[in-house]
């Protein structure tokens, strides 16, 4: 009787998302690599993408340690009629995090903010509405807390009420979010979905010993130089100002859907004026290159 009424104490707690122990998400050694997808019904244009979300060392911001996150990667888009481009892509500072235990809260600075927003904030009751950076067209509510087993360990899980086009991502204790560490939820032409965490040398999720292996860019990675863009967003024009005078450089630009719209050849530069373009409202991608060497990547935005 004993064992029978433990089994079912045990139940109660797995099903009721109970967990005596806060997991941490892992603030070094660890990538987060996903798979994107997007659809254009107007143009018939799909995109295609692997990312990698890598910790890169921490990083002091005011009082507080965050560690840094570099993004790397490719895509490609492509029509009815083929491949019409592919783009390695970073690697790129994407922002830095830093946790709260006791609060059981992830907080994040993405590179244009200058205070701290909440990523993860697993203190949240049932019913509340999701706080975070993730963003989801239209309002998701917590439905409830369960645990999923990965290896040997239950990690607690935030879940969703169904909404428009929600695709039945949830949130996971020392794991983060099913789209992505930071990605945003699906809408209804575009997605993203974590294939696998690898964490100190080993892959953790979706089970320990899955695949992880990290995306070939086919570009080298070395240390990315601080970019600044000015200004960002930009009306008519933007400046790239680089951290240090570079003696050889191209300039790539990209639009939304890969497709490459202005290629430029510099010399001894360390601010680039863009060129004057017919630029449409919306998120272009730059890329600073020297020979195969990612120098500064990013993108900007034309109001």
């Amino acid at each position: 009787m004993k064992s029978f009424l433990n089994l079912v104490l045990l139940c109660i707690l797995h099903f009721s998302g109970f967990s005596q122990t806060y997991i941490p998400l892992p603030m070094e050694n660890a990538r987060w690599k996903h798979t994107y997808a997007c659809y254009d019904p107007f143009t018939q244009m799909s995109c295609s993408a692997q990312y990698q979300t890598e910790t890169s060392g921490d990083t002091l911001i005011g009082s507080l340690t965050y560690s840094k996150l570099i993004r790397s990667g490719g895509h490609n888009c492509s029509t009815g009629g083929g491949l019409c481009s592919i783009s390695p892509f970073g690697p790129q500072y994407v922002g830095a995090m830093r946790q709260d235990t006791v609060a059981k809260t992830v907080y994040i600075r993405l590179p244009l903010d200058t205070t701290e927003r909440v990523l993860y904030d697993f203190s949240q009751p049932v019913g509340a509405i999701f706080n975070s950076i993730i963003q989801y067209q239209g309002t998701l509510i917590i439905s409830s807390y369960d645990s999923i087993l990965i290896g040997t360990v239950y990690h607690r899980r935030m879940n969703f009420a169904p909404g428009p086009f929600f695709s039945g991502y949830c949130i996971i204790e020392g794991i983060g979010s099913t789209s992505g560490l930071i990605e945003d939820f699906v809408t209804d032409h575009y997605g993203s979905m974590l294939d696998c965490v690898y964490i100190n040398g080993q892959s953790i999720y979706p089970n320990p010993g899955s695949a992880c292996s990290q995306v070939y860019t086919g570009i080298e990675t070395t240390e990315v130089q601080h970019c600044t863009v000015m200004p960002n967003p930009f009306r008519e024009n933007f400046k790239l100002e680089l951290s240090k005078v570079v003696p050889d450089c191209e300039l790539e630009l990209y639009d939304v859907f890969c497709r490459k719209i202005f290629q430029r050849h510099y010399q001894n530069v360390q601010i680039i004026e863009a060129p004057k373009l017919q630029w449409l409202t919306g998120i272009y991608l730059y890329r600073i290159m020297n020979n195969k060497t990612i120098l500064a990547s990013g993108k900007v935005i034309a109001e």
